[in-house]
């Protein structure tokens, strides 16, 4: 079991951040609340630790499957990093909450993957961009809390009490997410998280997302 602090410690560098600004589509808003204030981080989408630490990931494998050269795979990008608020990021650290990409994105990693180790791929085809996330509660915990998720930003006045809702399971209202974070790092940390999933809590996700 990795400690909290080395978890902790797995920070993106000040440039992967200040790149963020100039792609995030959100302003550098919490993703998943969609608020700007003095609480909210930076984050990895995929964890460095995870293939600093080879029995977790090999890195070697995933630069197989995006078909990238051996040695060159970088997880300190503008697109493996987005803003979060401090609470969020402490519950995304226990993997107890995820990111799942929109469903023709799964399939197209998925018909990559049923290929196998036969056929090599020529290269990851999904370019850069934005893209639709749905936020996934791995954790039973997370179904007993709200999230407060700001819908409105009625620049340059203050927000008001109807600028705001509170999501609740199954978390409707933030299942639309959009974001600059590549799916391939997305696919590749919420595998890692499902993993850590017992069998009945899986079986409870794939009753409202049976993508998975």
């Amino acid at each position: 079991m990795l400690s909290r602090r080395y978890i902790h410690d797995d920070k993106p560098s000040e440039d992967a951040k200040k790149l963020v600004g100039r792609v995030d589509p959100n302003s550098q808003r919490c993703l998943i609340e969609n608020r700007q204030d003095l609480a909210v981080e930076h984050c990895y989408l995929l964890p460095t630790y995870l293939l600093r630490n080879e029995r977790i990931v090999e890195m070697s494998s995933l630069e197989w499957f995006w078909g990238m050269k051996h040695g060159s795979l970088n997880l300190d990008t503008r697109y493996n990093v987005f803003p979060i608020s401090s609470s969020l990021l402490r519950l995304y650290e226990e993997n107890k909450w995820g990111l799942l990409p929109s469903d023709d994105i799964v399939h197209h990693y998925a018909r990559g993957l049923s290929l196998g180790f036969a056929s090599r791929p020529k290269g990851d085809t999904v370019q850069n961009g934005v893209f639709t996330y749905r936020f996934l509660p791995l954790s039973k915990a997370i179904e007993s809390m709200g999230i407060l998720h700001q819908h409105d930003h009625p620049t340059p006045h203050p927000p008001t009490p109807s600028s705001f809702i509170t999501s609740v399971h199954p978390f409707s209202e933030l299942q639309n997410l959009e974001s600059h974070l590549h799916p391939k790092f997305a696919i590749a940390a919420l595998g890692y998280k499902l993993g850590l999933v017992d069998q009945n809590r899986r079986k409870e996700l794939l009753l409202h997302w049976p993508i998975l």
